[in-house]
């Protein structure tokens, strides 16, 4: 199973809605957790950053326009 780390941008602002970004994949749970760890003290100081790990669910997919390949 494919595991995705998500990289969370929130300036807990009613202005502003959180930004999120995939920072990296990996093949284990494990991984995961030690790349978390890793990311989470490089970027200790930003107070409006966070990580989180999430399960790559490939049913549930979605494509936006500017994703799909034109043909």
């Amino acid at each position: 199973m494919k595991y995705l780390i998500i990289n969370k941008f929130d300036l807990k602002s009613k202005h502003h809605k959180p930004v999120y970004n995939v920072e990296t994949t990996t093949d284990s749970v494990e991984q995961a957790n030690e790349k978390l760890k890793a990311l989470n003290l490089l970027n200790e100081h930003k107070e409006h950053t966070t990580f989180l790990i999430t399960a790559l669910n490939e049913d549930v997919l979605l494509l936006t326009k500017e994703m799909l390949i034109s043909q």
